[in-house]
């Protein structure tokens, strides 16, 4: 190996058909390595390289030095640099060197192209590149070709979109990116928090996580992907996005949580969200498909939560099934179709048409949409069943569980079934029916016509001439305003029910707690100035007169109980509001 050195001026150095080092030192110098794998290194200034034959490292330090290869030169061919430099023809490897923040490029052919110890921006052009980020928050862009691209260590950029490629995030926080890719691409996190995408893309993408939690993305995109992550309880959140997609889709959660949505999907996805308490959300396509696709989901293991929404694009209603033995259950509207199992929680959002909305074994969730007769049942569970605000009638069933029901502006039945349930008609004239358990039905308003079952129940009419019924149990009936309507109480019981009023809404000085002995008469009217609530025993109404027998108001019905009842002030608790 002979070694050449050049002086401070501008001198021109030869190599020999051995292996030979050219130091141009200062000046700008010409450097010909000739045969032999040659090492040239021009110094400062501006220099011209040519390695000739061999496999020669060019070291360059300007922007404005000359390296040249011949294509009958041969040989692999590698150019280091610490300034941007983009590869002349003929060069297959760039290695970027020295402290500072420079750019890398290739040519035409396949290059490997690797970053110093600072950010770098490598691109990979025509031909199957590697790129190698190392050290510093990188961008890599392959380019052309079906490239390699490694980020390393830090928090890297990593695109393509041409060919197959492969993109390895490795250490780090990284974003990989293949949209708009008509590749088939695999993209690998690695450690840290990372973002991966395969959106508007045409080709089959396997996407990969890492320990920590990553997010995933696939949107208008045609290909069947696989979205793979991974990690522990633990070590993050991983996050799935697929929307407006007509491919087939796979999502495999692993170990740890993650948030799994799929909206407006036109595929037959499939998602799994393995061990961890996962949550999945799935809403129709604008666009109906013609044939039946089913998204499938199995939440695995973990407490899972399953969220359905079809009120927006529907064609027709929703069918639902529920198998309270496998777990498993089945939502249909036309063409869409969700199967789904090992689902602890369940929300469905209903369409405007006729649906028919069925709970799991876990607190659900159940929402009818502003028009269509529907029916949701709760099944098991302290579920939430809502028509709120809604027009159409609606049959709402609360099932085992401590149940909250709002019914529709419209005529509706509601069944709290059993336990304890909060129970609010709404507008309309509803049935309300509590059902086993403690209940609190509300009828709102209406002509309301609530049945409280067996339990403790407290039974609120609202406005309207409502129908209340306590059945058997310690029942409280309760008056916001006196004002609001005749209710009729159908079996009242002094030796187990109570009369509930607000103060606020009745007025008349009455004051928080029970009723005082002087506020309560039996007759037509108030005898003293300080009655307040007067009972017929002979018709069974009950009155309201907020200054007694002073004769500045006119004493008002609020109720209609039996006749004959040994009604007295202690069947009656004043409270501020009913709020």
């Amino acid at each position: 190996m002979a070694i050449f050195n050049g002086t401070e001026g501008n001198d021109t150095l030869n190599g020999l058909t051995s292996k030979d080092v050219l130091y141009g030192n200062a000046g700008n110098d010409a450097l010909y390595g000739n045969a032999g794998n040659d090492t040239l290194d021009g110094g400062t200034g501006n220099d011209t390289l040519k390695g000739g034959k061999g496999n020669d490292t060019y070291i360059v330090d300007s922007t404005k030095d000359v390296a040249s290869e011949d294509n009958c030169s041969g040989g692999i061919d590698t150019v280091k640099s610490s300034v941007d430099w983009t590869l002349g023809n003929h060069f297959e490897n760039l290695i970027l060197i020295g402290t500072t923040a420079v750019k890398g490029y290739g040519n035409k052919l396949s290059n490997i192209i690797t970053g110093n110890s600072i950010g770098n921006e490598l691109r990979g052009g025509d031909g199957h590149d590697t790129l190698k980020g190392l050290l510093g928050s990188d961008t890599l862009n392959g380019g052309a070709g079906n490239d390699k691209l490694y980020g390393g260590e830090d928090d890297d950029y990593l695109s393509d979109s041409e060919g197959n490629n492969s993109l390895y995030g490795e250490e780090g926080n990284d974003s990989l990116n293949v949209d708009f890719s008509l590749g088939n691409n695999l993209l690998e996190g690695g450690s840290g928090v990372n973002s991966l995408s395969a959106s508007h893309s045409v080709g089959n993408n396997i996407l990969i996580g890492g320990a920590e939690g990553d997010s995933f993305y696939i949107s208008g995109s045609s290909g069947n992907n696989t979205l793979n992550g991974g990690g522990s309880p633990d070590d993050g959140i991983d996050y799935y996005v697929i929307s407006d997609s007509s491919g087939n889709n796979v999502v495999n959660g692993g170990d740890g949580i993650d948030r799994i949505l799929a909206y407006r999907v036109t595929g037959a996805n499939t998602l799994n969200g393995g061990n961890g308490d996962d949550y999945y959300y799935i809403s129709t396509p604008s666009n109906a498909p013609s044939d039946l696709v089913t998204q499938t989901v199995d939440g695995g293991t973990g407490k899972d939560y399953l969220a359905v929404n079809y009120s927006n694009y529907a064609t027709e209603g929703i069918t639902s099934t529920f198998n309270p033995i496998t777990n498993e259950g089945l939502i249909v509207s036309g063409t869409n179709q969700v199967s789904y199992s090992n689902i602890e929680e369940l929300s469905i959002f209903g369409t405007p048409y006729d649906d028919n909305l069925v709970g799991g074994n876990g607190d659900d969730g159940l929402y009818a949409d502003n028009a269509g007769n529907d029916t949701l049942s709760g099944g098991a569970g302290n579920d939430y069943l809502s028509a709120y605000f809604n027009s159409g009638n609606k049959t709402l069933n609360g099932g085992d569980g401590n149940d909250f029901i709002t019914g529709s502006s419209s005529n509706d039945t509601l069944d709290g079934g059993n336990d304890d349930d909060y129970l609010f008609g709404a507008g309309g004239n509803d049935i309300v029916i509590g059902g086993s358990g403690n209940d609190s039905l509300l009828g709102d308003s209406g002509i309301d016509s609530l049945t409280g079952g067996s339990g403790n129940d407290i039974l609120i009419g609202g406005s309207g001439n409502d129908s209340l019924t306590g059945e058997s149990g310690n029942d409280i009936f309760a008056f916001d305003s006196y004002n609001e309507g005749v209710d009729t109480i159908g079996d009242f019981n002094p030796a187990d029910d109570r009369i509930q009023v607000s103060s606020t809404g009745f007025g008349g000085g009455l004051s928080i707690g029970s009723l005082l002995t002087s506020q309560f008469t039996i007759g037509t009217a108030a005898t003293t100035s300080d009655q307040r609530f007067i009972y017929s025993s002979r018709t069974g109404a009950l009155y309201f007169d907020q200054d007694g027998s002073a004769g500045g108001f006119t004493k008002v019905q609020f109720a209609q109980l039996s006749s004959g009842l040994s009604l007295s002030a202690s069947n009656f608790d004043i409270v501020l509001s009913l709020g």
